[in-house]
C-alpha cells in the first residue's frame, strides 16, 4: 500500500509514511511521530505494540482497516476496533 501511495503522489510526495510489520525491528516501531502522517501496519503489530505500551492510540486521527471482512470473533481487527472506539470516539 505504501508503494501505491508513493506512485499516486509522484515525485512531489510530501506525505511521510512508515511501514510496521513483522519484518521491521521492534526498535523501529515508531507509532506516534508527528512527522509521519500515514502508518501502514499489520493489525498484529499494532495490537502487540499497544499491549506493550509502545503506541498511544489517542494520537491517531484516523484508522483504516484493510480486509475488515476478516473482523469476526477474537481476530485482532475486532480488538483494535474496540480499542479505537474507546480512544478516539
Amino acid at each position: 500500500h505504501q508503494n501505491l501511495l508513493n506512485r499516486m503522489l509522484g515525485e512531489k510526495n510530501l506525505i511521510s509514511s512508515r511501514i510496521i510489520t513483522g519484518k521491521v525491528k521492534s526498535s523501529e516501531h515508531i507509532w506516534n511521530n508527528p512527522n509521519e502522517r500515514i502508518i501502514f501496519a499489520t493489525p498484529q503489530m499494532l495490537l502487540n505494540d499497544f499491549n506493550r505500551s509502545l503506541v498511544d492510540l489517542s494520537g491517531f486521527q484516523l484508522a483504516i482497516f484493510d480486509e475488515f471482512d476478516m473482523a469476526s470473533g477474537a481476530y485482532d481487527y475486532v480488538v483494535l476496533a474496540s480499542l479505537f472506539k474507546k480512544y478516539l470516539i
